[in-house]
């Protein structure tokens, strides 16, 4: 807000992306964060079906627009999930689902969905007609959040080059 940049960091929002660079005393660090399929629509939505070959035009557009190699791009955590057109509103949902490892649902506020929020990972279940137009739908997005790479250690992921490897 002021122009100030502190510490020498930088940051930028570009199409669904948050890009930073930290500099610390030692070594520069930089970070992407946000939407592939976002990036992929340029910034428009990512209420799209976003499919295997789409994920790998975007990871070559990367590439191109902003030097992000997929062999060094390192994951620290990512999302993953798919779009159902359900035969009746999403609503019905909450009524449906009432635990998951004997947990209890919580409230996503950023969605106003349904969250199980674990320590590694989470799930996600919302109206993604309602987060992208504001009206309910019958389109449910159903997601897991990868936090903890540990999670996810047998699959041997590493970097975003080895999500381009479609037999993971």
């Amino acid at each position: 807000a002021t122009g100030e940049v502190p510490n020498n960091n930088k940051h930028a929002n570009l199409n669904g992306l948050h890009l930073s660079i930290i500099q610390s005393e030692k070594d520069t660090f930089c970070n992407v964060r946000g939407s592939l399929p976002k990036y992929y629509t340029k910034g428009e939505t990512n209420a799209i079906d976003y499919n295997f070959s789409d994920f790998l035009t975007t990871t070559e557009l990367l590439n191109e627009n902003l030097s992000i190699s997929p062999e060094k791009a390192i994951l620290r955590g990512f999302e993953f999930g798919v779009n159902v057109l359900l035969p009746f509103e999403f609503s019905n949902i909450y009524e449906c689902v009432k635990s998951y490892k004997q947990h209890a649902p919580k409230t996503n506020i950023k969605t106003k969905g349904i969250l199980f929020d674990f320590q590694q990972y989470q799930i996600k279940i919302y109206d993604k007609g309602l987060q992208e137009t504001g009206k309910k739908s019958r389109l449910m997005r159903f997601e897991i959040a990868v936090n903890k790479m540990a999670w996810i250690k047998h699959l041997n992921l590493k970097t975003l080059s080895d999500l381009q490897n479609n037999k993971v």
